[in-house]
């Protein structure tokens, strides 16, 4: 019987991968990556930046329509365009003011004038700090988030079907080894029984004419031999 030709499925997909997709808009840069693991289900983790939290509904919503099952590690990262900064000068006007007023009132009951450099008006504390840029919700649209997030997933999808590729291979190439090793001892155990037939020794004589030497014992055995 011809042995049941084996067919790997193309379409078997392991649920394990990593996509990864980036992108400049609005004057911010937009990282997203996307990790997933073996689960029954579908259980998605999504991280996003406090401004915007309003897309997280939209961003699941995607999420769930390219993935059916898996443990799925989202993270979405906002910061500045290469070349700009990530801090911004603020000034308290206020404060420096007051600083001039006060410093003009002392000049001036001291005989000093009322004179007051901005440069030392700079150098008092509070008038100039330094601040953490802060990224606008309003800013950074949703079909450019959605863009760079189904790319990741792109990504994702495309990393788990080679992933299953290479599983199903190696699947087919274990198959393949389990089936030679019947067929491989049965052929060693024909080899042995056509040894042991070609082997078999030669019947003594029984004719009366034989000589002594014949009827001193049996022949010894004569292999592969006609």
């Amino acid at each position: 019987m011809p042995p049941t030709r084996l067919s790997v499925n193309p379409s078997i997909r392991s649920m394990t991968g990593f996509g990864r997709a980036e992108a400049i808009t609005d004057g911010f840069a937009i990282t997203v990556e996307a990790r997933s693991v073996n689960h029954r289900h579908l259980d998605v983790a999504l991280r996003l930046p406090r401004a915007l939290a309003a897309a997280e509904m939209d961003a699941r919503r995607l999420i769930q329509s390219r993935l059916e099952r898996g443990r799925v590690d989202v993270a979405v990262q906002v910061g500045p365009a290469p070349g700009q900064s990530t801090q911004q000068v603020r000034v308290d006007v206020a404060l420096a003011a007051q600083y001039v007023e006060q410093a003009r009132t002392l000049g001036r009951a001291v005989g000093l004038g009322e004179d007051v450099p901005l440069s030392w008006v700079l150098e008092r504390s509070g008038v100039v700090r330094m601040e953490e840029s802060e990224t606008s919700a309003g800013s950074i649209a949703w079909p450019a988030m959605a863009e760079v997030l189904g790319r990741a997933l792109d990504q994702l999808v495309g990393s788990r079907a080679t992933e299953g590729a290479a599983l199903g291979a190696e699947l087919a190439a274990q198959h393949l080894i389990a089936r030679a090793r019947p067929r491989r001892s049965r052929a060693i155990r024909r080899g042995c029984a056509s040894a042991s037939r070609r082997c078999s020794p030669t019947p003594r004589s029984t004719r009366a004419g034989s000589s002594p030497r014949s009827r001193s014992g049996p022949r010894r055995p004569t292999c592969g031999k006609s």
